[in-house]
């Protein structure tokens, strides 16, 4: 079961995750500056169009087992395309996302989320980017602290969000001897009330987003991972996806998201 703590019962708590998180209500959300969003019809910026690539996603229900380095290794975590039905209650409601941070190993690439909802204006509805998290790549990389927000869910399609990742061509820096020109490649998304096309459903729980960079990060294999406490802290508190190796219980390297979903604040419930 999801931990809900008694000071902000809305608000999705996983074990020791206790890093700061940035706030933001409906209405802020929806009145977000010009500077957050982006309006998808021109890729305004963008100097190549993106690769479209299909995202790679687990799913973890909740707290199931201790949340201590030592407890038994238990895989605790599943295919996001294979964890049936979604979770009816979250229909017509609005949801709390929250963006933990970046965990394995970073890839060589910016990446930005962004979370897409569907506007109203006199010329007809239009699809805007709210650009809720990035990480700059370096050799220290800076990524953004956590943020949580709360998003409308569609009544019969669920939620949309993308990631991009954008690296240099070595190909076009060797070619032409100039900085080469960003590489954007582009993962929708989606968590969908109807399951359709093979897509993760819309449930609360916690969802991992793999990244390019390895070939773990193309064909992850969800279900020998457990979500459980390690040592030493990272950009998520203290829980990390780990795997059962002939050498004892390893953190997995490939680089992913953390993303969960719980109910908003106000949001009815059954």
């Amino acid at each position: 079961m999801l931990d809900r703590r008694d000071d902000n019962p809305s608000a999705l708590h996983m074990g020791a995750w206790n890093n700061p998180t940035l706030k933001m209500g409906r209405r802020q959300f929806l009145l977000a500056g010009s500077a957050s969003l982006l309006t998808l019809t021109g890729g305004a910026g963008s100097a190549r169009a993106a690769v479209a690539s299909r995202a790679k996603i687990g799913y973890w229900q909740g707290a199931q087992s201790q949340d201590s380095p030592d407890a038994a290794f238990s895989p605790d975590v599943a295919d996001a395309s294979k964890i049936g039905p979604a979770d009816a209650s979250l229909a017509d409601a609005g949801v709390l996302a929250v963006v933990h941070g970046l965990a394995g190993e970073p890839p060589a690439a910016d990446i930005s989320l962004s979370a897409l909802y569907l506007v109203g204006t006199a010329a007809g509805p239009r699809t805007l980017a709210y650009h809720a998290w990035s990480y700059r790549h370096g050799a220290a990389g800076q990524a953004s602290p956590a943020v949580q927000f709360t998003l409308p869910v569609a009544p019969s399609r669920g939620i949309r969000l993308t990631v991009e990742l954008r690296s240099p061509s070595r190909a076009d820096a060797l070619r032409h001897g100039v900085a080469p020109t960003p590489v954007r490649e582009e993962m929708p998304v989606d968590l969908l009330l109807d399951g359709a096309d093979g897509s993760p459903a819309l449930k609360t729980g916690a969802y991992f987003i793999a990244l390019s960079g390895s070939n773990a990060a193309e064909s992850p294999q969800w279900d020998r991972y457990q979500f459980r406490a390690g040592s030493g802290g990272t950009a998520i508190g203290n829980r990390r996806l780990y795997q059962k190796t002939a050498l004892g219980i390893e953190e997995v390297q490939f680089p992913y998201l953390v993303l969960s979903i719980d109910h908003a604040p106000d949001a009815p419930r059954d």
